[in-house]
């Protein structure tokens, strides 16, 4: 190890903080300028390598992914160089797994700060890794001295290896709390304040305290958080302390021989937060979820934007524990308006954290973004997100975690045009023909901080105008990071635009719903992970994926009825179906007949009797087409009526009222509804590939329509 000529105790420490993403050093600078220390911030490993050599800071900040050389590198050639081989390390690590953590121990870290980091918690590591060093280099200075006078004694020198020995073991297994026992007689012959602090006794106390007849812990089954098959890591059980409660603790041991006598060193850290949170989270987690869903509602599959356009909307969403931080909503701003000058916006957020409380953030940031939006007037989009910005900044939701990113986008209805601003959040992709673009682009307009942050941010939007048949993929980063536990590396924006293009190349037909499993699955299978639409994920980070497209209601098939009577309108039916089976079993959708037909059935029935009052002189259109989903339209000629005011038959006041039913049955054998023109013009849409939970009503649909006999004799 190399140190400088002269310790300088005046002098401001010196930190060298090295990450790839601008927008992590801006945060660490924005923690630690405010203390007395000289910081030099780069953002590539060569670079760090060069300038620690010459500086030779008292600490380095080291993030683990970046590109070309990551910090694991970074750090074995720090190790090798005698020049910087004394320099401490602290790892900046987005996921604190335990084999993470011990490789970057072996590695020769002192210590890591997981992302998003607590401010108060990264300045108070800085400062006690600091003065250690401070403290070594005085050490260090002093043994020189003292080692010239031993050399001159072998006795001595004999004695200075075994200790170095002694103490290097202990330094191998620290983690929190150390002890050392004489494995001959289970007695404690050194422990560190750690240990004495989490026991609950003094030096003395526990000094000679024959482990076993009081043993120090009571092992427990490996925590379900941890693979118990990954080698290195501890295990669990309870510190018998002097109070009341024990502690939660997961314990390391190593044993070493001195002087022919063999000792035991076992180091322990108290994870009873870790308990705690994950209790609360079982009970708690299912309830907070209701909530969040209450709050942001569930997305429409489509939503109406001119006469000829829709809004096609699908969402693939798999959190890691059974609810994470990713959450997201659809929303019509402008609900009254005529079709064709509404606005529509798309919010997908990232909050920090997996745990309940990182849902209830999440429903009361979603809360607050509702209220500003909730006025008669909607405020634009720089407007909104500067006011939700302030509103977390000033809360007290954030004082403990990072941040929260976010993505929103608007969409004017008569125009197509396209608003954006990203909030530390990944860009989403446009896709237009054979294009991919990426937008934000890093620096330009909609390309902002994350929320809650600071309170005094002002945010600027991307804009654009779309067109028929653009596609948007929006994701949170969970997909593009899910690559990095097995392979140590990201994907890039350019990475996702290359796997969209190759399963886009082998079907560039390929409706929104099957491309978003195929980007899912291409991703996962990348990962050497199992992420699945229908709920698993072993990726260690929420994954969610929202796709829209701007789908053309033309290409219809149709055909006009002026049925005499109700026999001549149950012939064009079964007829109708019988033509349809073909087709739809062609695209995939054999296993709907049964539910097609008793939508039509309902709906023709409904607009003969009910809105032409059986008068064959009045022309009943039936339409249907195969996009995204299978759309099956009717249109009558009737007075039309209110769908939102109909009678729910599930209520128990309605049960035995005669209207509502026909609207029932039609939603519950499809997978969409809506309405045009008053009532007049009906739009049932039918999924292909329908998740778990619409799979379950839909076996019971089919069971129901065995009334039916839908394949004709």
């Amino acid at each position: 190890m190399t140190l400088p000529d002269t310790i300088e105790p005046d002098h401001p420490p010196r930190i060298l903080i090295v990450d790839d993403d601008a927008m992590n050093l801006k945060l660490l600078q924005a923690t630690l300028e405010s203390e007395r220390y000289e910081l030099y911030m780069v953002s590539q490993g060569k670079e760090a390598l060069r300038l620690a050599e010459n500086l030779l800071p008292d600490l380095i900040l080291l993030d683990i992914m970046m590109p070309e050389m990551d910090g694991w590198e970074v750090c074995r050639r720090l190790k090798e160089n005698e020049a910087t081989r004394g320099i401490p390390i602290i790892f900046l690590t987005a996921r604190a797994q335990q084999t993470d953590i011990i490789h970057g121990i072996e590695l020769g870290a002192v210590d890591y700060v997981t992302k998003p980091f607590y401010p108060a918690e990264l300045a108070a590591r800085v400062q006690t890794h600091i003065e250690l060093k401070r403290s070594r280099d005085v050490i260090w200075r002093m043994n020189e001295h003292l080692r010239e006078e031993i050399r001159e004694r072998t006795l001595a020198v004999t004695a200075l290896k075994e200790n170095e020995t002694y103490l290097k073991t202990i330094m191998d297994t620290i983690q929190a709390g150390l002890v050392v026992i004489d494995s001959q007689s289970g007695k404690i012959v050194d422990a560190n304040p750690s240990a004495l602090s989490m026991i609950g006794q003094s030096h003395e106390e526990a000094i000679g305290r024959d482990t076993r007849r009081q043993p120090l812990f009571e092992l427990q089954p490996p925590a379900h958080d941890l693979d118990p098959a990954e080698p290195g890591h501890g295990e669990d059980g309870l510190l018998k302390t002097s109070r009341k409660e024990p502690s939660h603790v997961r314990i390391s041991t190593a044993r070493v021989k001195i002087r022919e006598r063999v000792f035991e060193v076992q180091s322990f850290l108290d994870i009873s937060d870790i308990k705690a949170l994950m209790r609360r989270q079982e009970m708690n987690i299912q309830e907070a979820k209701k909530i969040l869903t209450l709050v942001n509602g569930r997305p429409p599959r489509y939503l109406d934007l001119t006469e000829d356009l829709t809004l096609f909307i699908d969402a693939v969403s798999v959190p890691c524990f059974r609810e994470g931080g990713d959450h997201f909503f659809v929303r019509d701003l402008l609900p009254r308006a005529p079709l064709g000058q509404g606005r529509t916006l798309i919010s997908l957020k990232d909050q920090s954290g997996h745990a309940v409380d990182c849902i209830l953030r999440s429903i009361l940031t979603d809360l607050m973004h509702g209220a500003i939006l909730n006025q008669a007037v909607v405020p634009t989009m720089e407007e909104t997100v500067s006011r939700l910005n302030a509103a977390l900044s000033q809360s007290r939701l954030f004082e403990k975690d990072a941040f929260c990113t976010a993505l929103n986008l608007e969409i004017e209805h008569q125009t197509l045009t396209l608003r954006y601003l990203a909030n530390g959040h990944p860009p989403f992709l446009l896709l237009r023909g054979r294009e991919i673009m990426a937008l934000p682009e890093a620096g330009r307009s909609g390309s902002h901080l994350p929320l809650a942050v600071r309170d005094d941010l002002t945010f600027t939007t991307g804009k654009m105008a779309l067109q028929a048949g653009d596609r948007l993929l929006l994701y949170t980063d969970g997909l593009t990071e899910m690559t990095f536990k097995n392979t140590a590396r990201t994907l890039s924006t350019e990475d996702l635009q290359g796997l969209v293009h190759e399963i886009l190349r082998e079907r560039p037909a390929l409706s929104m719903p099957d491309l978003l499993e195929g980007l899912l699955q291409a991703v996962a299978e990348r990962s050497g992970e199992e992420v699945t639409s229908y709920g698993v994920n072993t990726s260690g980070d929420d994954v969610t994926i929202l796709g829209l497209e701007i789908e053309r209601m033309d290409g219809s098939q149709e055909e006009r009825w002026r049925p005499a009577d109700a026999d001549e309108l149950a012939d064009r039916i079964l007829d109708l179906c019988r033509r349809l089976e073909g087709e739809l079993a062609e695209h995939g959708y054999a296993s709907s007949l049964k539910r097609v037909r008793a939508v039509l059935e309902e709906t023709v029935l409904n607009a003969w009797r009910h809105a032409h009052y059986q008068n064959p002189g009045q022309e009943i259109l039936v339409r249907w087409r195969f996009g995204n989903d299978f759309n099956l339209e009717i249109i009558d000629q009737g007075p039309g009526f209110e769908p939102s005011r109909v009678p729910e038959p599930k209520r128990q006041e309605n049960q035995w009222k005669t209207t509502g039913r026909g609207i029932f049955m039609i939603r519950y054998f499809s997978s969409f509804v809506r309405w045009r023109r008053q009532g007049r013009h009906i739009i049932v849409s039918f999924k292909r590939n329908p998740s778990r939970r619409e799979e379950e009503l839909h076996r019971q649909a089919d069971r129901l329509m065995n009334l039916w006999d839908v394949r004709p004799d």
